[in-house]
C-alpha cells in the first residue's frame, strides 16, 4: 500500500494538469500513513519540483524535511534539504538566507561524509560569493 502511495503521488507530482497547492493538499492527506523516512523523501521531492512556479511552498516543505529528519535523527538528508532551501533562498533573492543554508549544508555534509552534497555546497557558496560579492 505505501509503495501505490508513493506511486500515486509522484505521478500527481508530474502531472502538469496539476498545480502545486492541489498536490500539496494531496501531501497533507496521505503523509501521515507514511514511514518518517519516505515522509522525508516527499517532503525533499516536492520541494525540488517546485522551487521555481512555487517557492513559498518549496520553502514550507523543506523546512518540514528539515524537521522530521531533526525529529528522527535522519541526519544523512540533511545536507541536501538545506543545499536545496539555500538554492530557494538564492533564487529569491535573499542572499543572507541563502548564504546561511548554504553554509549549514557545508556543514553537514562534512559531518555526514557526503560527497555529492559538500561538492554542491561548496559550488553553491561559490556562485553566491562570485555574483554578490
Amino acid at each position: 500500500m505505501k509503495t501505490l502511495t508513493i506511486k500515486i503521488f509522484f505521478l500527481l507530482l508530474f502531472s502538469s494538469s496539476l498545480i502545486a497547492q492541489d498536490v500539496w493538499k494531496y501531501l497533507e492527506k496521505k503523509i501521515v500513513t507514511l514511514h518518517d523516512s519516505d515522509k522525508i523523501d516527499l517532503y525533499l521531492e516536492f520541494t525540488w519540483k517546485n522551487r521555481g512556479d512555487h517557492p513559498q511552498l518549496s520553502i514550507k516543505a523543506g523546512k518540514l524535511a528539515l524537521r522530521t529528519i531533526e525529529q528522527n535523527e535522519f541526519f544523512t538528508k540533511k545536507p541536501l534539504a538545506l543545499n536545496y532551501l539555500g538554492v530557494i533562498y538564492r533564487n529569491l533573492g535573499d542572499y543572507k538566507e541563502a548564504l546561511s543554508f548554504f553554509s549549514r549544508g557545508l556543514e553537514a555534509a562534512k559531518k555526514y561524509d557526503d560527497k555529492t552534497q559538500l561538492a554542491h555546497a561548496y559550488n553553491n557558496l561559490g556562485s553566491l560569493h562570485l555574483a554578490y560579492g
